[in-house]
């Protein structure tokens, strides 16, 4: 379960994280421990353009993160998204349902890759 993962999560001694989330209610208890660890580091929130900002804004303040937070369908247009992966040298990124696919020159900045919390199958 979720105490595994965290252990094989403190092995790669990840610093610094991205979030591409669609951050729903049901998600927010696995969410939640990954944030209560101390081997997550948010400093980037990517949620989709129409999430609403008073829901992500709560949920962020509830779980005391510090980090930029994005409303972008496609995190690779963002100039700032992009410059930030670069100079935070994040090397992961986790993804929680957010409902678009994303570009593979986006994935490949990340070292580790992104880890996925999909609740459905992926498409191919």
């Amino acid at each position: 379960g979720s105490r595994a993962f965290l252990l094989r999560l403190k092995k790669f001694k990840l610093a610094s994280h991205v979030v591409i989330a669609l951050i729903r209610h049901d998600q927010g208890s696995i969410y939640g421990k990954l944030v209560k660890s101390k081997f997550f580091d948010p400093k980037i929130i990517i949620c989709k353009k129409k999430t609403p900002k008073k829901l992500i804004l709560d949920k962020i303040k509830y779980l005391k993160i510090k980090a930029n937070i994005f409303f972008e369908n496609d995190p690779l247009k963002n100039s700032r998204i992009n410059s930030l992966i670069k100079s935070y040298n994040i090397n992961t990124g986790f993804v929680f349902s957010f409902p678009f696919l994303l570009k593979e020159s986006f994935i490949k900045k990340f070292k580790y890759g992104l880890i996925n919390f999909h609740p459905g199958l992926l498409p191919d």
